[in-house]
């Protein structure tokens, strides 16, 4: 029963959860080399920073924490942040979406 319930739990959060998306493909063929999917925490990454800025030199200087969570609240609304990157020497093109 208890396996049951986590898994339950474990699907709905990755219903609800921010998807960070990656995809890497060759630039002459455009056939895809590498594709990766993942749900991010972004809640949990700010916390970590947080957590993290007493033993990382020059970190509570940045304000990362304070962009993660604003990147959060900015997603809530069902947008989608998309990063294109392309070189235009016939190499390889990367492909980052949060949302």
């Amino acid at each position: 029963l208890v396996p049951g319930l986590l898994l339950t739990l474990v699907g709905v959060w990755l219903l609800r959860a921010t998807w960070l998306r990656i995809r890497i493909s060759d630039g002459q063929s455009g056939e895809p080399r590498v594709r990766l999917y993942l749900p991010v925490p972004l809640t949990l990454g700010a916390w970590a920073v947080r957590l993290a800025r007493p033993f990382v030199h020059d970190l509570d200087t940045t304000g990362l924490d304070e962009v993660i969570l604003a990147l959060r609240d900015g997603l809530r609304s069902g947008q989608v942040m998309s990063i294109d990157v392309a070189d235009h020497g016939g190499g390889e093109r990367v492909e980052l979406a949060v949302g």
